[in-house]
């Protein structure tokens, strides 16, 4: 796990995270698929229509997601499942980070308080990438507010049922992981 690394509830089950500078992403990846237990020159990789990392061992699909923000990259990896994490850095005003929100967690961010809006924004996004969607999706998909943090709502008006969402901080940083 990270450093520092604090939960908001409970941290994702079955997940190898690294947090890192940009500049070490490549060792950061290599020593996430060495902490799974996973030779890395056993595994297969490409890219999906989106330029998104794919990895895969004897044919078989590995979860893998990646996010940069302000000269930091986190990196995923589960040996099952979809996975999708976001990060979001410090230096955007969280009223604009509201404003780019859909209308349903606009008004949850200003109930709650707008300090809720740059881990909305993680959440989402961690969410569309486990999905394998883009902001795009983003009018699809609906947050849930529970126990003081976001959880997964509905994806096309479905709820988002055996899906967990774990949002956490590092520093500044908001951490966001999403399984399915």
């Amino acid at each position: 796990m990270i450093a520092g690394l604090r939960w908001l509830g409970e941290p994702p089950r079955g997940v190898h995270l690294a947090l890192g500078p940009r500049s070490a992403e490549a060792g950061s990846l290599r020593g996430l698929i060495e902490e799974a237990g996973l030779d890395p020159e056993a595994l297969e990789t490409g890219r999906d229509d989106l330029g998104r990392l794919q990895l895969s061992r004897a044919g078989q699909p590995l979860a893998a997601s990646r996010s940069r923000a302000g000269g930091w990259c986190l990196q995923a990896l589960a040996l099952e499942g979809r996975l999708g994490v976001d990060l979001v850095a410090p230096g955007l005003p969280e009223a604009l980070i509201c404003d780019a929100l859909p209308p349903s967690e606009q008004s949850l961010v200003w109930q709650e308080g707008l300090h809720h809006a740059p881990s909305a924004w993680a959440a989402r996004e961690a969410l569309l990438k486990a999905l394998g969607l883009t902001l795009a999706w983003g009018p699809d998909l609906r947050l849930g507010w529970a126990d003081g943090t976001w959880v997964p709502g509905t994806f096309q008006g479905r709820p988002m049922e055996g899906w967990e969402l774990a949002l956490g901080r590092v520093g500044e940083l908001w951490v966001a992981v999403a399984r399915g």
